[in-house]
């Protein structure tokens, strides 16, 4: 296998556009999410189109009493200013590509969905308790869970915070999780009018689901995001060349030390681009990109 062939060095980040059928998750909460938005930008004000917005996109502690359960679903796509909508959408593709090519298109949206509602919920019912009216709305909590998911199941690998400030992702949650808990304490260190108990039980959400499934706690599922059945066969296992502890692939003619270490560089690439890399690195992998495999 070439090193540019493994499948960390593959993906397809390309946003197209075809048939609905054919979209992924990500492809349709960024649709449904900017058509609502849309909507929101010819209903603003008293029109029809904004007080139905209103009512029925809106979660709060009135709207669950008056029997609208429903607001706690679309809610999760509604949101109202520009970049409250890009930068939901944004961290969500970003951290949310690898996790839905892993678990397919049905699960990773039920997951985001799931956070977004227990976000939705967990705010509604501080809200009630606390006799705030304040209502919430937006896709973070949801995005929240993504995220935390992503830190637990790779801490220490290293990110840019707002596209600048590089840091490892264990820190980054603590950072995203520490502002919110501040937050509640009145510190408002994002602003106002911040739904911090929803980002925090979005973030407790992506966490929970980590632990529940590292524990085997959780129905596995295929890549569609169904439950197995024991009834179905297992695929057959992909052919693998066996390179003994001190020998050398007769397939790729490196050890098992080069693949080793060709398979962190390959990491660090894909993270970081070939910036991340020194210059002994680079020659490294030049070096072993030369070997190419016997066919």
């Amino acid at each position: 296998m070439g090193i540019f062939n493994r499948d960390y060095m593959r993906g397809d980040s390309q946003f197209r556009l075809s048939s609905p059928a054919s979209w992924n998750a990500i492809h349709m909460i960024v649709i449904v999410s900017l058509t609502v938005w849309l909507c929101s930008l010819f209903g603003r004000g008293e029109s029809d189109l904004g007080l139905l917005l209103n009512h029925h996109f809106k979660a709060s502690w009135l709207a669950l009493s008056e029997g609208r359960i429903w607001t706690l679903f679309t809610s999760v796509v509604y949101h109202e200013g520009l970049f409250h909508i890009l930068l939901n959408l944004f961290v969500l593709w970003m951290f949310g590509r690898t996790i839905e090519e892993e678990w397919g298109k049905w699960r990773f949206l039920r997951f985001f969905l799931i956070g977004g509602v227990l976000g939705a919920l967990a705010h509604c019912v501080y809200m009630g308790a606390t006799g705030a009216g304040h209502t919430v709305h937006g896709a973070s909590a949801g995005v929240f869970g993504v995220v935390l998911y992503f830190i637990c199941q790779d801490p220490r690998r290293e990110v840019l915070l707002f596209g600048v400030l590089p840091m490892q992702t264990w820190m980054m949650g603590a950072i995203l999780v520490g502002v919110d808990v501040l937050g509640l304490f009145g510190i408002a260190v994002m602003g106002g009018n911040v739904a911090h108990v929803a980002h925090l039980a979005g973030a407790g959400f992506g966490a929970a689901y980590f632990a529940l499934e590292r524990r085997g706690m959780l129905p596995k599922m295929n890549s569609g995001g169904r439950r197995s059945r024991s009834r179905r066969r297992p695929a057959a296992p992909r052919k693998q060349w066996m390179v003994p502890p001190d020998g050398v692939n007769p397939y790729t003619g490196r050890s098992a030390a080069e693949e080793q270490r060709l398979d962190h560089l390959l990491r660090k690439v894909g993270h970081g681009g070939l910036d991340a890399l020194t210059p002994e690195e680079r020659e490294f992998l030049m070096d072993m990109s030369k070997k190419a495999p016997k066919t």
